[in-house]
């Protein structure tokens, strides 16, 4: 096949859609002339019909290759019939000539479709050939030559390929409708401006998928006196700015812009709304997904009067919804969903909009209440808002909803109870309240409703049993999820009465067993899916009926976590059953008997069972067996039957207490495995590696020694750190071309590295070697082009310059260099890396000062950095001014929670100074953050922009040289909850603002110069002595000094004899005596009234230094 052919019911919903909304521009013909040819229906002519069948013939029909509701039209073209009654042909109801050709959804299959015969159609009007397959034919194929009397063209979805002649579009000079959608379609270089020259008749164009690369967007303006309908669709390697004068064309009603999201495609085209007077007579207008100038939508949106259709959808529109939405009174379609960031209420206007049926906003960030007015868009059958920060009681009014089909208001933060009864909802088919915090009691009426196949209560507070409901039997719900709550009691039998049912999860909730089983209830013969797991009370009856089969067909089974002491009964009766676990159990015995009528069963999970041994069982009768979990089962050697095992591809025995060596046939038996974990065992040596087919190994923490083995070529995923490996990295590593995974770490590797590793660029994202003994330099061979998103090179021995190679680690992520011997300045150029969120410099010999030569980024540097760690190194100078570049640290609502990294075996770690201590992070949040510069040469003072980075949780600046004020803006980091300034020189008062740090937990400011009373309030009232511990000048509590008069005693502190401070003070005594007497008597006034503030507190700070001043020369000078 060449282009993909899309299912006709697509094209035929899309058409109905179309017709509603454009009613006036229908493809059909007279009416009268349709009444006539019912009264009396013409003949055929006779060249006519030999025209059709030479047409016929080209074509092959093939439908197999087809959806199920397309059909073959020609098997109706028989020789010596009407032709005027054949599928998809209509004609003149006077004359008997051909007027329209309509074969779409027909199966019809050419490789080299020929227009000849249709060439003898004189009078063809329409012609439709859409969801058909050409096999990348040309378009001139079908419509090269004279068609002058055609007004409506399809050739959607049908296979045609290459540039779009324009010169085929001079002879179709009525041409009203052209569909060249969903092809391979190209447009040459102003290709788009000859064609449309030619059809000026031109009323609906649809061009979704047509490569308009060579377009320039200004030829659209070359339809505005005609189009009234237009849709675009594709992508560009660089977006298209559509011309906003199009939004004035006088007869447009419907205007579609799609584009297909791919993760290396952008949106191809922007959208610039006109900012007053939108003339546009739109209907229908949907942009989806496409960049909006500004990402907001501006005021003028309300001008479109006449809109019934608008679709935003993806568009990352940002801010509230005007206010101007109140005009759009005739919507019948609202979807701004999935822009994430449109922000406030929702309007009190769109219960207004009282024919609207379709509504969606989900995944935004609205908040406040859904109004109870809501109720009265008695038109919706589609109302979607979830995803979004909307809180209050669930307004009942939207469960009266008469026509309701689909009602989504999952994953927001409502509360309150279901209502006991509704009124409406005959029509509801889709119910999702999930990840709420509704409370209450389920009502029965949700598994009644005459139409409802989807329930989804995940994620709430329920409680109580389920109580019981009616008629069970006429339920239609397939799906019903209620996992995540705390609904306790039996799970009564009229639940398993849900003869519909496919899926059902009732996991981690409070549930004490299953009620016995009524062998007079139909069975349950659609359920293919059960979770029960985590539901530690639950328990099994082995009653008379233990044997019943209430699900003959479930093919998925999760009983983890239930409490369960032996394997369930009625488990061995279920052939069907492809997956199974009964993890985190208490399971103590398996029997080769349990098994014999699993033969469907594919994956076997029995981890964290601790006293379970498989070692006694000699065969495991499981044919089809490919998946086995058996982590954490205390076993201690491997299992005999795994030899017997010939289907297995992934098998876990991590977390064991296997000793010794893996012998030879221990491994034997295994040749479709892909999968082996066996790390936390005591393994100490493996021979070689047999399997040849393994992707995933991990062999981590074990007692592996001797020398690196490298593993099979297939590998793509290496991990057996915490061992006691020696010796070096051999360089066949390096010819592992699918390795995904290097996890080398904490071993006893030595020597350098093979400069090879920096060469991988076909996918290897995670390279760790830290915690080995690694010297020389970091490799200069880090290719463009690779895909390293984490380098973690961390305590080893590494020495000279870093590499500048690492420039070229462009989503490189985490950079872990810390606790070497590195000789450098501080790389700036590593703020060009846009992904860089760890950066770990500490503990090296790096030097000079902390500079940013290179701004990047549209200006800044290091924007995604959230870890800053530049410790225990021999920087200099002032501290950076750039720190204002780390946008990730002043809003932490961007960053969505989770961990640094994706990967299910391979977790970030991290090492930092926080509170006082060293805490090893083996995974990093995604809302961590932390600035280390401490021990360092540092000096100046702390740079008030600190206080922008609002989302910071540590901050460590001690052990250095800086002088001057705390800065008050400190206090701006709300998160904060370590913050270290000790062993600097730091003066004046603790700022009164740092009390507004409630989270708090640290505070370092001993070995400074401060003065002046400790604040007092929230977290300050906590902190211990030594917060504060060589600062003389500091009173308070928790000090034993008490303010009072002697407050402004202050601490010794010397300076060299020939120091700038000196000179300073040596001129201020020149002129003490002659202010003496007037000095004395305004002090008094002044600090009586403590105004002014500023003249107060520099009088304070001249006092202390020239006390201190006067007490060093008395004893002389010392070298601090």
């Amino acid at each position: 096949m060449g282009t993909s052919v899309l299912p006709c019911w697509f094209g035929a919903i899309c058409l109905v859609l179309l017709l509603r909304l454009n009613a006036s521009l229908s493809f059909s013909f007279n009416s009268s002339a349709q009444a006539q040819a019912q009264a009396q229906p013409p003949l055929c002519l006779p060249h006519q019909s030999s025209a059709l069948l030479q047409f016929k013939h080209t074509f092959s029909v093939n439908c197999s290759d087809f959806e199920i509701m397309n059909y073959p039209k020609t098997e109706s073209w028989k020789k010596g019939t009407d032709c005027c009654v054949w599928d998809g042909v209509t004609c003149d109801a006077e004359t008997g000539f051909v007027i329209a050709l309509d074969l779409s959804c027909s199966c019809l299959t050419s490789v080299s479709p020929s227009n000849t015969s249709l060439l003898l159609l004189p009078r063809l009007r329409m012609l439709n050939l859409a969801f058909n397959d050409v096999y990348l034919s040309p378009l001139a194929s079908v419509l090269g030559g004279q068609f002058t009397t055609l007004t409506h063209l399809n050739v959607s979805h049908s296979g045609f390929s290459g540039p779009i002649p324009s010169t085929i579009f001079s002879h179709l000079p009525k041409l009203v409708s052209l569909d060249l959608s969903m092809n391979g379609l190209t447009f040459k270089r102003h290709g788009f401006e000859k064609m449309f020259a030619n059809l000026t008749q031109i009323r609906q164009l649809f061009l979704d998928e047509v490569d308009m690369s060579l377009v320039e967007p200004t030829s659209f303006l070359n339809l505005s006196s005609s189009i009234v309908s237009l849709t675009l669709g594709y992508n560009f390697n660089q977006p298209k700015r559509l011309p906003q004068d199009i939004f004035h064309f006088p007869f447009l009603q419907m205007l579609r812009i799609y584009t297909q999201i791919f993760k290396h495609y952008q949106v191809s085209w922007e959208v610039s709304f006109p900012k007053t007077n939108m003339t546009s007579p739109l209907r229908s207008l949907q942009l989806s997904p496409v960049s909006i100038a500004g990402q907001h939508l501006p005021n003028s949106i309300g001008d479109l009067r006449f809109l019934e259709v608008l679709d935003l959808n993806s568009c990352n529109l940002k801010g509230s919804i005007p206010h101007s939405f109140a005009n759009l009174t005739r919507l019948i379609h609202l979807d701004l969903s999935s822009n994430f960031n449109i922000l406030g209420q929702l309007p009190p206007a769109f219960s207004n909009f009282k024919h609207l049926q379709y509504f969606d906003l989900s995944a935004n960030q609205l908040d406040g209440q859904i109004p109870d007015a809501f109720g009265n868009l008695t038109q919706l059958f589609h109302l979607s808002l979830s995803g979004n920060q909307l809180s209050g009681n669930l307004p009942f009014s939207v469960f009266n909803l008469a026509n309701i089909v689909l009602l989504d208001l999952s994953r927001n933060k409502l509360v309150g109870s279901l209502p006991s009864q509704v009124s409406g909802l005959s029509l509801l088919s889709f119910l999702d309240l999930s990840g709420n915090f509704l409370d209450g009691r389920l009502p029965p009426w949700l598994f009644t409703l005459p139409s409802l196949s989807w329930l989804d209560l995940d994620n709430n507070k329920f409680t109580g049993p389920i109580d019981p409901f009616k008629q069970p039997a006429a339920s239609l719900l397939e799906y019903v999820d209620l996992r995540n709550n705390e609904i306790h009691g039996l799970i009564p039998s009229y639940v398993f009465a849900l003869v519909n049912l496919t899926t059902l999860d009732l996991s981690s909730n409070r549930l004490t067993g299953i009620s016995e089983p009524n062998i007079n209830l139909p069975k349950l013969n659609k359920l293919v899916t059960l979770d029960l797991s985590n539901n530690t009370l639950l328990s099994f009856k082995s009653g008379s009926n233990a044997s019943y089969v209430l699900a003959p067909n479930l093919r998925s089974l999760s009983l983890s976590s239930c409490n369960i002491t032996e394997f369930p009964y009625f488990v061995r009766n279920l052939e069907g059953l492809e997956g199974l676990d009964l993890s985190y159990n208490r399971i103590h015995v398996i029997e080769v008997d349990m098994f014999p009528r699993l033969k469907s069963l594919t994956s076997l999970d029995l981890s964290h069972n601790g006293g379970l041994s498989l070692s006694t069982i000699p065969t495991l009768p499981l044919p089809n067996l490919e998946r086995l979990l058996f982590s954490s089962c205390n076993t201690t050697e491997f299992p005999n039957f795994l030899r017997t095992l010939e289907n297995l591809s992934e098998l876990d025995l991590s977390n064991n207490n296997i000793h010794g060596k893996i012998s030879k046939w221990e491994t034997e038996g295994w040749p479709s495995l892909t999968t082996l974990d066996l790390s936390n065992n005591f393994l100490t040596g493996i021979d070689y590696y047999p399997w040849r087919n393994v992707e995933t190994l991990n062999l981590r923490s074990n007692l592996l020694g001797g020398s690196l083995l490298v593993p099979p070529l297939s590998t793509r995923i290496f991990i057996i750190s915490k061992n006691k490996l020696t010796g070096m990295i051999p360089s066949q590593i390096c010819s592992l071309e699918q390795l995904y995974i290097l996890d080398l770490s904490e071993n006893k590797l030595s020597g350098t590295l093979p400069i090879c590793l920096g060469g991988f660029v076909n996918g290897l994202t995670i390279l760790d070697l830290h915690r080995n003994k690694f010297h020389g330099y970091i490799p200069d061979s880090f290719l463009q082009g690779n895909y390293l998103q984490t380098i973690n090179l961390g305590s080893n021995d590494f020495d000279g310059p870093l590499s500048k190679s690492l420039v070229n680690c462009s989503v490189l992520e985490v950079l872990n260099v810390g606790n070497n011997k590195i000789n450098d300045t501080f790389p700036h150029w590593l703020g060009a890396l846009p992904q860089l969120k760890v950066l770990v410099l500490r503990s090296n010999n790096l030097h000079g000062g902390v500079i940013n030569s290179n701004m990047h980024m549209n200006g800044s540097s290091f924007p995604n950095l959230r870890i800053f760690d530049l410790s225990h190194n021999d920087f200099s100078g002032s501290l950076p001014t750039f720190l204002h570049s780390f946008q990730s640290m002043k809003n932490s609502s961007d960053v969505g929670t989770g961990y640094i990294g994706n990967s299910d075996y391979y977790h970030d770690s991290v090492v930092i100074t926080m509170k006082g201590a060293d805490v090893n992070l083996e995974r990093i949040l995604t809302i961590f953050t932390t600035i280390d510069m401490s021990s360092n040469r540092f000096r100046g003072e702390v740079p008030k922009i600190v206080g922008e980075l609002t989302s910071l949780q540590v901050l460590n600046f001690s052990h250095n040289n800086l002088i001057g004020h705390i800065p008050s803006s400190i206090g701006n980091l709300t998160q904060l909850e370590s913050l270290d300034f000790s062993s600097n020189k730091l003066t004046g008062h603790i700022p009164p603002q740092l009390t507004a740090l409630g989270f708090l937990e640290v505070l370092n400011l001993s070995e400074n110069r401060l003065v002046g009373p400790i604040p007092m309030g929230k977290q300050f009232n906590t902190f211990p002595n030594d917060s504060y511990i060589g600062n003389p000048g500091l009173c308070g509590s928790p000090l034993s000094k008490t303010c009072g008069s002697g407050e402004l005693e202050a601490p010794c502190f010397h300076e060299k004899a020939n120091s700038e401070s000196v000179f300073e003070w040596k001129a201020a005594l020149m002129g003490y005596g002659s202010g003496l007497v007037f000095g004395i008597s305004a002090a008094y006034i002044m600090l009586s009234l403590g105004r002014p503030f500023w003249l107060v507190k520099m009088v304070e700070e001249a006092t202390y230094n020239l006390k201190t001043y006067l007490r060093a020369t008395a004893r002389g000078p010392r070298n601090l």
